[in-house]
């Protein structure tokens, strides 16, 4: 299927979901060995704020949510909304870990620019998003800490006074860059 196009200035989510807490105890215990009811009881959970702030999931990767701003309808304030989801999804996870038999930690990764959007399949049809972009985000994610939110610095700048930042930090990619990041937070 061939539907796809270019946006600009979408905000990208990566959060990391189900870090077994038991991982740090057992560290030859499987990092997604969490019960499926708890993984789909944490995905309805994030699905549900998503809905609420106007975020598009676009998929769930192993113990990975991916999802996006801006996207398939551009909004103006598509980097407050995803900084908005992010910061309120580590809030939420907090109240969650109390109610569920496994605890878990997230980290979130945010970038901001241009994505390709499309269609994929010939058979199983499914949105996607690709690029750049996504790669960023995700490594983001990975540098980020337990229960915090790693920005870029194009993300930090869509967001400008907004939010508090604590950086720069430096976060060394596999493909050999050096990205400057920021954690993010609400204002005190």
């Amino acid at each position: 299927m061939g539907l796809r196009r270019q946006l600009d200035g979408v905000r990208r989510i990566q959060l990391s979901r189900l870090r077994h807490s038991a991982c740090d105890l057992h560290p030859n215990r499987e990092r997604t060995d969490v019960p499926i009811n708890i993984k789909q009881n944490i995905n309805s959970f994030m699905v549900g704020i998503a809905e609420d702030v106007g975020i598009e999931k676009i998929k769930t990767i192993g113990d990975n949510y991916m999802a996006v701003a801006g996207v398939p309808t551009p909004r103006a304030n598509h980097a407050r909304m995803a900084a908005k989801f992010a910061l309120d999804m580590v809030a939420a996870t907090g109240q969650l870990r109390a109610r569920l038999p496994a605890p878990f930690t997230i980290r979130v990764g945010l970038h901001s620019g241009s994505v390709m959007a499309g269609v994929m399949g010939t058979r199983k049809f499914a949105y996607d998003v690709w690029g750049d972009t996504v790669n960023i985000a995700a490594r983001m994610e990975a540098a980020s800490q337990p229960n915090r939110v790693l920005a870029s610095a194009a993300a930090v700048k869509a967001l400008g006074s907004d939010y508090s930042f604590d950086g720069p930090h430096k976060i060394d990619t596999k493909e050999g860059r050096v990205l400057e990041a920021f954690f993010v937070s609400r204002h005190p």
